[in-house]
């Protein structure tokens, strides 16, 4: 019996299951070097929008990690330590210590103390350390310490000039506070009393010649200032009564002239308190800093700075005879800045812009987890304080 034949035909190829797999592996392939990508730049993706990726990460000029990284060096952030540079050392202040470390990450000198909420100030070689809240006064030039003094009442705020003058508002029995003032070598040389008012802040001047004490008025509805100038040689004082105004910061820019902070902007004082000149803002000064005969720079975020906020800021740099220098936009959130020669670093939480005094960005950081500090060392190597770690970039 003839069995019927039959034509065998080869099975067709799953066209469509092989190219869903290709796709699938050229998806696999794409997202692990984006995650590689994410890691090495040190991006969290759970805490960045995509818009945020294509704006400020993947078009970054450099990634982080190809830049000269001078020093990356892991702290213990559990210490509320506090950072400054003095003389060229990295100075960090704990509750026990303050230990002043070299670029390479070295510590050649540590002092033991006790502050509990430091404050910490620089001006010149000098080095202030003052316990807020606390009693406990540490003063040194560079590395080398100059006094130390723990006062009998509580201290409210401290400043430093750059010839080692040293001002502490503290809490007095006679009055609601007291501003005191001390020499390069600890010897107190003057003290006033607030009486029924509060002293803000105090200052010396450059030369040591002067005080300068910021009154909060409080008697009124609205809180004024009244600004006290005060020669130490002569005994003269100059008084100049704010009435529509309250200054949060008064403090000289140099021997003639000193730089108020308010509501309204920040104004320039000649040497007798008359205004010369302001810096018109449109919303809220977060932070400034100034370079001493050239540059006042101020940044200032724009619009409704609360749960809404539009999310920029302006960066406004004036000459010191109140000329315009650059009024540039940072499409972000700016904590605080610093000014060094001609470049401007601008914290922004997670980025740090560098800019010129032409209002141009010429570099962009990201950081992995929030910038807490931000200081120049000069105009090419600054120091960055994020979350448990220490670095000094090359940003030149």
């Amino acid at each position: 019996m003839d069995i019927p034949r039959r034509d065998i035909k080869p099975k067709k190829k799953h066209g469509k299951f092989n190219v869903l797999l290709f796709i699938v592996l050229v998806f696999i392939i794409i997202s692990t070097s984006v995650a590689a990508y994410l890691n090495l730049n040190e991006i969290d993706i759970k805490e960045t929008s995509v818009k945020e990726l294509f704006k400020n990460k993947f078009y970054l000029k450099e990634s982080l990690k190809n830049k000269k990284i001078l020093l990356e060096m892991a702290y213990d952030g559990s210490t509320n330590a506090k950072f400054t540079i003095c003389e060229g050392y990295i100075v960090k202040c704990t509750q026990d210590k303050i230990d002043f470390i070299d670029k390479k990450g070295e510590i050649k000198k540590t002092f033991y103390s006790s502050f509990k909420n430091p404050l910490i100030k620089t001006s010149g070689d000098y080095l202030l350390i003052a316990d807020i809240k606390g009693k406990d006064i540490f003063v040194s030039k560079g590395i080398n310490e100059l006094w130390k003094k723990e006062f009998d009442k509580n201290i409210i705020n401290a400043d430093i000039n750059e010839k080692g003058h040293v001002t502490v508002i503290h809490e007095e029995d006679r009055s609601r506070n007291a501003a005191s003032v001390f020499n390069d070598e600890g010897t107190r040389y003057f003290i006033d009393n607030s009486g029924d008012e509060f002293i803000l802040s105090a200052n010396v001047s450059p030369k040591g010649e002067e005080v300068l004490l910021n009154y909060a008025i409080t008697s009124g509805v609205n809180a004024t200032t009244d600004l006290k100038k005060y020669n130490i040689k002569s005994k003269q004082e100059t008084v100049k009564k704010f009435e529509e105004e309250f200054f949060a910061l008064a403090k000289y820019v140099d021997d003639e002239l000193i730089m108020v902070s308010g509501d309204l902007g920040i104004t320039i004082l000649d040497n007798e308190l008359k205004e010369k000149w302001n810096i018109p803002v449109n919303g809220s000064v977060y932070d400034f800093d100034l370079i001493k005969g050239r540059y006042i720079s101020v940044a200032v975020r724009t619009g409704n700075t609360g749960f809404f906020s539009n999310g920029k800021s302006d960066v406004l740099v004036y000459g010191m005879d109140g000329e315009e220098i650059t009024n540039f936009t940072i499409e972000d959130r700016v904590k605080s800045l610093r000014i060094s020669d001609d470049i401007i670093a601008i914290n922004s939480a997670k980025m740090l812009y560098i800019a010129n005094t032409d209002g141009k960005i010429i570099n962009e950081y990201s950081f992995k987890t929030e910038i807490e500090h931000i200081e120049f060392f000069n105009k090419k190597e600054i120091l960055v304080i994020v979350e448990n770690k220490i670095v000094i970039l090359n940003i030149s």
